[in-house]
Order: C-alpha cells, then sequence, then structure tokens
C-alpha cells in the first residue's frame, strides 16, 4: 500500500510524513516522504500534539538519539 502512494526509489528507507499531523487524514495532499529523522523533525516543530509524539519517539529511541534530535531544532 505504501508503495502506491507517490513511489520514490527505495520508498521503504521512508516513512509517510501527515503533514497536518493528523495520521487519520490519508489525503494524498497532506502527505510526503520523509526520512525517520524528518518526520520527527516535522512532528516537533509542527505539531500540536506533542505530549503524545513526544512519548512515542522516547519510547522508541534511545535517549543519545532523541537528544541529537532535539538539536537540530532547538
Amino acid at each position: 500500500m505504501l508503495a502506491s502512494f507517490n513511489p520514490i526509489e527505495k520508498w521503504e528507507l521512508y516513512d509517510v510524513d501527515h503533514k497536518d499531523g493528523n495520521r487519520a487524514n490519508n489525503k494524498l495532499e497532506n502527505l510526503q516522504w520523509a526520512t525517520q529523522e524528518e518526520n520527527i523533525l516535522f512532528m516537533l516543530n509542527n505539531r500540536k500534539e506533542l505530549n503524545k509524539e513526544l512519548t512515542r519517539i522516547l519510547r522508541n529511541h534511545s535517549y543519545d538519539e532523541v537528544l541529537e534530535i532535539l538539536r537540530k531544532i532547538v
């Protein structure tokens, strides 16, 4: 299914980012390819539901990974 969204080379290395932060909004104009790091940065810079998302990030990444991501946006 993901490969059918605006196929790109090596799409399996990317996440589908929801531009408005709403994962239920799967309209094509709301979707873009992003690396996992980009996806996290987009979320931290643009999303309103930071507590829920930040909890997910902290659960899925090491302390050092989260620190590196945060350094890029501060």
